[in-house]
């Protein structure tokens, strides 16, 4: 069937390599939790990220979720240093500019 030698590797591993039954069910299964959620427009990183972090026995649902929740907490970390990097900036200007008319006073 083509299976991902790695894939193949994890499943053996989780269930064994003596009941062939069992090691075609989970992989065909993630397989198809994987195909769905690139369907939904998931990553291939995202995905497998999800899979190896909650395992395979999380639903489709609670892996979008994990996902999602993810790429919130991304976006709420990326404006958080966008801000203190303005801050940053805010307060070297602030000092320059006070620096700077301290040094023109000890001038004068």
């Amino acid at each position: 069937m083509g299976f991902l030698p790695m894939i193949v590797d994890k499943m053996i591993q989780k269930n064994g390599e003596h009941d062939s039954n069992t090691l075609l069910e989970s992989l065909l299964s993630h397989c198809f939790t994987a195909t769905t959620l690139l369907e939904m427009g998931f990553t291939q990183e995202e995905v497998s990220s999800a899979i190896d972090c909650f395992g395979q026995e999380a639903t489709v649902e609670e892996l979008a979720d994990s996902i999602f929740a993810r790429r919130i907490a991304n976006t709420i970390e990326q404006e958080q240093v966008k801000i203190e990097s303005e801050l940053v900036g805010e307060t070297e200007t602030e000092y320059s500019a006070s620096h700077g008319r301290l040094r023109s006073n000890e001038n004068d």
